[in-house]
């Protein structure tokens, strides 16, 4: 018959072939985009809090003394976020992890760990001493020399004070501006839209389908929302460094060069 003809066809076989084919690659395509988000939830939203309702941060560790039994909560964030507010801070927490609806807010006391006084950094530490939160990655120190212009970059901030906000860009040269308090002068340039309310926030970059921050954002420029400074991720660490050992970097004094430390969670 007509339809046993067609069926036996090999253009029939390779036809339907295709279809499945196409369907299979969709699925997988869907089921991947799936998958990015859950590690976007956990690894960049996750970890970004708001600061006093106008700056950004992010959560850096978040880990339980074993023998204290205590959890210990840092984040990390522009150290320009923490001058106005003296010691005390409200973090808040967003969960948008069911739907793209908030489904839970909680706010927490915390206090300044410590304060960079060589570049624009700053830790805040939470009373909280029994809840466990996400954390950022940190990318490694050596990434500074692997990064390339016209990377792809990622931010997660509270723009405005508005509510958790996603905004993706690329990486632009690194800007010399010795005016904004750095130990080097040296901010990367990155296009991802922020606004106020976003400073404090983390830069991202993809790494094999993990995403890892680089960068801590600084400035924006007045009216352009894409051309944006972040402290570089050597300068994160050189703070890191300082801060595990208890002590931070003040500025040099003029007359002897000679660095000032000072004990972290001291007054400041």
């Amino acid at each position: 018959t007509y339809m046993k003809k067609y069926l036996t066809h090999p253009g029939f076989w390779f036809g339907v072939t295709g279809l499945l084919l196409l369907f299979f690659l969709a699925t997988s395509a869907h089921a991947a985009k799936i998958a990015d988000l859950k590690k976007l939830e956990e690894q960049m939203f996750a970890p970004a809090v708001q600061i006093n309702k106008n700056c950004s941060g992010t959560v850096i560790y978040s880990d339980r003394d074993k023998e204290k039994g205590t959890v210990n909560t840092v984040v990390l964030t522009a150290k320009h976020c923490t001058e106005k507010s003296g010691q005390r801070l409200e973090i808040r927490f967003f969960d948008y992890s069911s739907s793209n609806r908030l489904t839970l807010t909680k706010a927490y006391s915390a206090k300044v760990l410590g304060r960079s006084y060589k570049s624009d950094l700053a830790l805040i530490q939470l009373d909280d001493q029994e809840t466990i939160f996400k954390t950022a990655k940190i990318a490694p120190k050596e990434t500074g020399k692997t990064l390339r212009f016209g990377q792809d970059t990622f931010n997660a901030s509270f723009p405005l004070g508005a509510s958790l906000t996603f905004t993706q860009g690329n990486l632009g040269r690194v800007e010399v501006y010795e005016s904004l308090g750095s130990d080097t002068g040296e901010f990367y340039r990155s296009t991802p839209e922020v606004a106020p309310g976003s400073s404090g926030s983390g830069l991202y970059i993809d790494t094999s389908g993990d995403y890892e921050l680089i960068s801590v954002l600084t400035a924006q420029a007045r009216g352009f929302t894409f051309i944006n400074l972040w402290t570089p991720i050597e300068e994160i660490y050189a703070y890191l460094d300082i801060a595990k050992t208890g002590y931070e970097v003040k500025k040099d004094k003029p007359e002897d060069k000679k660095p000032e430390t000072k004990i972290i969670g001291g007054s400041n």
